[in-house]
């Protein structure tokens, strides 16, 4: 498996929320490619992907309000659960968001994995 980690295109909108459905991530009323492709693009979160080939098989999303950063739609493809994809998540969020050290961070309704 060569899972890659690497941020969202805004032209994958279609693909991240086909990913949301199949991991069986909570729906919410701002799974619209127009509220996706918004999130992509504002400079206060951060959209990373796992993808191996083309294929998407997880996501989460960093946000920072200027104190603390918040972990959103943290989802995994079933088939690619208990692979280290995960963990690696918050990690490379971490690491493409130099200089927002956050005094705590929350994970809200993560994904079964």
């Amino acid at each position: 498996m060569a899972v890659v980690i690497r941020p969202c295109r805004p032209d994958e909108d279609p693909a991240l929320l086909d990913l949301w459905h199949h991991a069986d991530a909570s729906p919410s009323p701002t799974d619209t490619p127009e509220q996706v492709d918004q999130v992509i693009q504002d400079p206060a979160a951060s959209v990373l992907v796992a993808v191996d080939h083309d294929l998407l098989v997880g996501s989460i999303i960093g946000g920072w309000d200027g104190w603390r950063g918040n972990i959103y739609r943290l989802a995994v493809l079933p088939s690619y659960r208990r692979r280290g994809a995960r963990g690696a998540s918050p990690r490379s969020w971490s690491t493409i968001t130099p200089g927002r050290s956050a005094s705590g961070t929350r994970s809200t309704r993560p994904t079964p994995a």
